[in-house]
């Protein structure tokens, strides 16, 4: 039966902890250059016709947006995934400093 596996910062512990079920390899604050092992345990657990919903770079990103060493770390995990079988799912990976003016 397929799984629902989480991973990332701040905001997948918060959609692991909504999904009745999910294995969540996710921890606060955390940055995309400090979640490759989060990333590890999550490729070795997902399997053909897993969704796996990632949430990365509310903490890494800066004015210019997210660096190309983070980029590539990303595509990286997310191919491996794939190859496995699984569904990718990006979160959003910044805020859109909307202030309500």
């Amino acid at each position: 039966m397929p799984k629902t596996l989480v991973v990332g910062d701040s905001v997948a512990v918060g959609i692991g902890g909504a999904i009745a079920g999910a294995q969540v390899f996710a921890q606060n604050n955390l940055r995309i250059e400090d979640m490759q092992s989060y990333f590890n345990r999550a490729i070795a657990a997902a399997g053909q016709g897993d969704t796996v919903i990632i949430s990365a770079g509310y903490n890494s990103t800066t004015a210019s947006g997210l660096s190309q060493s983070d980029i590539t770390l990303l595509q990286t995990n997310i191919d491996q995934l794939v190859a496995k079988g699984a569904h990718v799912v990006i979160a959003p990976l910044r805020e859109t400093r909307m202030t309500g003016d």
